[in-house]
Order: structure tokens, then C-alpha cells, then sequence
């Protein structure tokens, strides 16, 4: 995701976090001049235009059970590939693995070349630091990019984003932060400020809002790796916190309960009529499997294609779907245990049978030698494979373009 705003006030000068006037009185530090990022603990995120006056991610705007909380995102052209997005994205835990941080200024920033890569260390203007106190990485800091995006139908004015750079992907189930410093200097070229209420915060005090003690909790395993990193507390002038989900687990642990819970049938196994017995290095059988379905609707799930979640934790079959399959072994003695087996995935628009007949291309367009495909390959080292049709594939759904799988229109049941 990405969008911007998130910008408050100024830095304090502050005389103290939170003073006492001489007749015993509170007095609240007054706020310094310079542009600010917006840090506001008591608004209504999700009321109009409001969504990045606090920054993003971060754990405070998780719901109870550790889903996110997007209400309120900016998408004032109602564009069908967002609103998929914000559907489906608070259905799994925490934030992602490659996330962008957002921040919204008061003001407009200095320019950034978001191809350039900004090195960790105590004068970086943007830092993605490890803070998790149950990492083994705490206070490493990870390489980042930035920019500041123009203003359009989903981000604001003054938005900072920031990412870490590509190829770095962080933990799952871990806490991060986003760190913003003094040296990320405005469109003046002065050195941007914390807002009153950070600078209440990283001073150790609470802020005032009805999330200030939620967000004094939540930011302190940030001042000890922000030490560890070497980077000193008094320049940080905006940070977030946010925990990493899991999502590669937890479809490898529903994939599991799947497999546990059902069996694939298959059927009419054959020596393919075709050729079948004639190919020099291994025999080829074809036949049918059928598989459970679980996706809601119908192929190509124009509509539909979600998965609805049973009380035991598996998602309710649908329905059961027939689709060719083609198995090979090599043409010699089997071994005690058995061929090994390799599995084989054709890609967009492919068929079953190219696990057999996806054999060399002799020249610029001419088709692929039939017979001479991965089975060919392989079993001249001792594997047997198979290939089924996948999908939405024109084995499985007739007429099927190359890219039918590609629901763009339907994110819902893309993922």
C-alpha cells in the first residue's frame, strides 16, 4: 500500500516533557517551528481524508484479534483493483513482509530519489530497524528507499513513503519500526521535527488521546534497539511500529489440514493410445483425477471464488472437479522403493500431457518436439513424473485464455 499524510505539529523546545508553572500548574512544553509529521493519537482515522494522520502500519491499528484496520483509505475514484484490496487485506493477520511506511507532513518535504539506496547508520534519515525484544536481530537495521509521492485519488499532499530496499524481505511474526530523523530535511532544506506528541513519547512520557497509553506501551521496545543500532533517540522525530503476519504459514497449515482431511481419486489409468509405448526411455500413461474444489462459484469466478471457513478450520467443499493427468516411468526395472516422482507445473495456457511433450524448440517458432519434454529428461536419471491440468487451464475450462488465471477483475479470488 502506499498513500500520505502523516504530519502534526512541531518539534518541542521543550523545557521540560510536561512542567509545573510556579503556582503548581501543568504546563504543557510549547511547540517549536518546522515542519512536523502528523502523530494524532485522538482523531478518527477513518473519518474523511484522516487515514494517514497517524502513521502506516502500525500495530494501534490493529483490531483485537491482530487483523488490520484499513477503514477510512483514501480511494476517492472508488477504483475496483483498491476496493478488492481493502476487502480482502484485513482477512490475514499483521502486516506484510515487504511493507512501505507512510508518513504525513504538515508541510511539503525536500526531494527524494527513490532509486537511490539509503544506507543504515546514525545519520540516516529513514531507518527500518528490528525492535522486536524476542529477535535475535534486535537493533538491526535494514537498507531503505523514499520518496514523497504526488498527491492523487489515494495519497495525500506532504506523504512520505518509505521502503525497505528491494530484495529485503523482513521476518514474519516480528516487530519493526519505521524511523524518521533529523537529517530528512523539508522543501526549505531545514531539518524536519518531532510533534508534541512523539516528542512527549520518545521523552517517556504518555501522550494525551485515547490511544497515547496503547502507543507508550507499543514504542517501547523501540528506544532500546534504536541504542543497540547506534542511532540516538533525541533525533528520531516520527516512527512506527508494526508486527509482520504470516501468511506463507498459515496457507502451508491450511494446506496441510486439506491434505489430512481428503484424497484425490485417480482413474481409467492407460498407456496413452497416442504413443504411449513408444517413447524410448519411459512409458506414458494417461488417465483422470479428480479434486476437491473449494472456491465458491464457478470457473473463471468472475464472481465468487472465495474460500468460506468451516467450524474445524477447513475451508467446505464445493464441489469435485475431473481433470486429465499423465504419469510416466522409465523404461527399466523399478526399484525396490519405488521411481522417485517429479511433479511437473506447466505455466499459463499449458496442458497435462506437456510434461511429456514440452520437448526442445529447434528453432525461432517451430513447435516443441513432441516425446522429448521433462519425462525425457528424467527418466534417463531413474524419475518418474506427473502433470495434471491445473485451474483454468483449456483442459479444465474450455475456450481458457493463456491468462484466464488472472483474475485482475475479481482480487477476491485472485489470491
Amino acid at each position: 500500500m502506499m498513500a500520505k499524510r502523516c504530519a502534526a505539529a512541531a518539534m518541542l523546545t521543550v523545557l521540560g516533557a510536561t512542567g509545573c508553572g510556579g503556582d503548581g500548574t501543568t504546563v504543557e512544553p510549547p511547540e517549536a517551528v518546522g515542519t512536523s509529521s502528523l502523530f494524532e493519537l485522538d482523531v478518527d482515522w477513518a473519518a474523511d481524508r484522516q487515514f494517514y494522520d497517524f502513521p502506516f502500519p502500525s500495530d494501534l491499528r490493529l483490531d483485537a484479534n491482530g487483523y488490520p484496520n484499513l477503514d477510512g483509505f483514501i480511494n476517492d475514484g472508488d477504483n475496483f483493483a483498491v476496493t478488492g484490496v481493502l476487502e480482502i487485506a484485513p482477512q490475514r493477520r499483521g502486516w506484510a513482509t515487504v511493507p512501505v511506511g507512510y508518513f504525513r507532513f504538515d508541510a511539503p518535504l525536500g526531494e527524494l530519489d527513490i532509486t537511490a539506496t539509503i544506507p543504515p547508520g546514525p545519520d540516516a534519515a529513514v531507518l527500518l530497524i528490528d525492535v522486536d525484544p524476542d529477535s535475535p536481530e534486535r537493533g538491526r537495521a535494514i537498507p531503505t528507499i523514499a520518496t514523497t509521492p504526488p498527491a492523487d485519488d489515494f495519497v495525500p499532499d506532504n506523504l512520505l513513503a518509505v521502503a525497505a530496499r528491494q530484495g529485503f524481505v523482513l521476518h514474519p511474526d516480528r516487530t519493526y519500526a519505521f524511523v524518521v530523523t533529523d537529517a530528512l530535511l523539508d522543501a526549505e532544506g531545514k531539518p524536519v521535527v518531532a510533534p508534541p506528541a512523539f516528542a512527549k513519547l520518545r521523552d517517556g512520557g504518555t501522550p494525551a488521546g485515547e490511544l497515547g497509553p496503547a502507543a507508550a506501551n507499543l514504542y517501547e521496545s523501540l528506544w532500546p534497539a534504536l541504542q543497540t543500532a547506534g542511532v540516538e533517540a533525541s533525533r528520531v522525530v516520527a516512527a512506527t511500529v508494526f508486527t509482520t503476519g504470516d501468511v506463507v504459514q498459515e496457507l502451508a497449515d491450511l494446506g496441510d489440514l486439506v491434505r489430512d482431511a481428503y484424497d484425490v481419486t485417480i482413474e481409467d489409468l492407460s498407456v496413452d493410445p497416442d504413443d504411449g509405448a513408444d517413447h524410448p526411455r519411459f512409458c506414458e500413461l494417461v488417465g483422470t483425477v479428480t479434486f476437491p474444489q473449494f472456491q465458491t462459484g464457478t470457473p473463471p469466478f468472475d464472481e465468487d471464488g472465495v474460500f468460506v471457513i468451516g467450524d474445524d478450520g477447513l475451508p467446505v467443499e464445493q464441489r469435485q472437479e475431473v481433470a486429465p493427468i499423465t504419469i510416466t516411468f522409465p523404461n527399466e526395472e523399478m526399484p525396490a522403493g519405488g521411481y522417485p516422482l517429479v511433479m511437473y507445473f506447466h505455466g499459463s495456457g499449458g496442458l497435462s500431457s506437456q510434461v511429456v511433450d514440452r520437448g526442445k524448440v529447434p528453432f525461432e517458432g517451430a513447435a516443441p518436439t513432441k516425446g522429448e519434454g521433462p519425462a525425457h529428461v528424467l527418466a534417463a536419471h531413474g524419475f518418474g513424473t506427473v502433470g495434471s491440468a491445473h485451474p483454468v487451464n483449456p483442459e479444465r475450462l474450455p475456450g481458457a485464455s493463456v491468462i484466464a488465471y488472472l483474475n485482475t477483475d475479481n482480487l477476491e479470488a485472485f489470491r
